[in-house]
């Protein structure tokens, strides 16, 4: 599995909220937890994803292109899990049915 895909949905927050508060309390994760592994996740990327300051976070050029690609990771897999629990929800399919008769009475 791909190192960064636990990541997503903590990097999309942060990016959405703008804030690490914010973000932290909708992920219901700490929220130096969250900190740790933004910082984290930009060391495996090699490069910063967020500007930081005391009041705000905003996304870096390279932040920003992330975004994009890591929004439409997280629409497929919504879109994924949409489709299977509905499916699951009626059965579909051919029903085969093998009986043997007695001959004797």
């Amino acid at each position: 599995m791909n190192p960064l895909l636990p990541d997503i949905p903590l990097f999309v927050a942060l990016a959405r909220h703008k804030s690490f508060t914010r973000a932290a309390e909708a992920l219901d994760l700490g929220v130096s937890t969250l900190s740790r592994r933004i910082k984290i996740l930009e060391g495996k990327m090699g490069i910063p994803l967020f500007y930081r300051d005391t009041h705000m976070v905003g996304l870096t050029g390279g932040g920003a292109l992330l975004l994009e690609h890591c929004e439409r990771i997280l629409s497929a897999a919504d879109g994924a899990y949409e489709s299977v629990a509905r499916n699951m929800g009626a059965p579909t399919g051919r029903v085969r049915v093998s009986m043997f008769t007695d001959t004797y009475y």
